[in-house]
């Protein structure tokens, strides 16, 4: 049995429209059954507002994926397999 990756998305985005891309990413990534791990860190979560990351976030927690505000520090901690940093 081949395992699914479990990927860590710390969003650390200065705009909406990469904070947006990046949520797409990380709904896009559970496609093919896969697990995230989405990070916002407190400077990007003023970028991280819209509609679309509002849904996204609900969405992915609403299917037992971990989403939570924290330091880049503390997302590298609670990096698994794989992160995908989107700035």
């Amino acid at each position: 049995m081949i395992a699914l990756p479990h990927t860590l998305f710390v969003i650390d985005a200065r705009t909406a429209a990469r904070c947006d891309e990046a949520w797409r990413a990380a709904l896009g990534a559970t496609l093919h059954g896969g697990t995230v791990h989405v990070v916002v860190t407190p400077a990007a979560t003023a970028f991280c507002q819209s509609a679309l990351a509002q849904r996204a976030s609900a969405t992915l927690v609403s299917f037992g994926h971990q989403v939570q505000t924290a330091t880049l520090d503390a997302a590298y901690l609670a990096l698994q397999q794989h992160a995908e940093i989107w700035r």
